[in-house]
């Protein structure tokens, strides 16, 4: 796999994660927004490694998601 598929493939788990997101705090799962949310840290984090190593442009905005926002850990607890 070569780091343009890696991206692809990162930038779409990102993708799923901030669906997750969405509907769970659609659904008051506030676990779960924590969760959801740890999760799309932790791609994005390693995406920009991706990135650095590989020497490729950035495309996040392929991992955009319309409804998504943010959420602060502060504000659930």
């Amino acid at each position: 796999m070569n780091g343009t598929q890696l991206c692809r493939r990162v930038e779409l788990e990102i993708r799923k994660a901030k669906d997750t997101q969405i509907l769970a705090r659609a659904s008051g799962d506030d676990e779960l927004v924590l969760q959801s949310q740890g999760r799309i840290t932790k791609l994005t984090n390693k995406y920009r490694e991706i990135l650095k190593a590989s020497g490729l442009p950035s495309q996040l905005q392929r991992a955009s998601v319309s409804g998504y926002r943010r959420v602060a850990k502060s504000k659930l607890q």
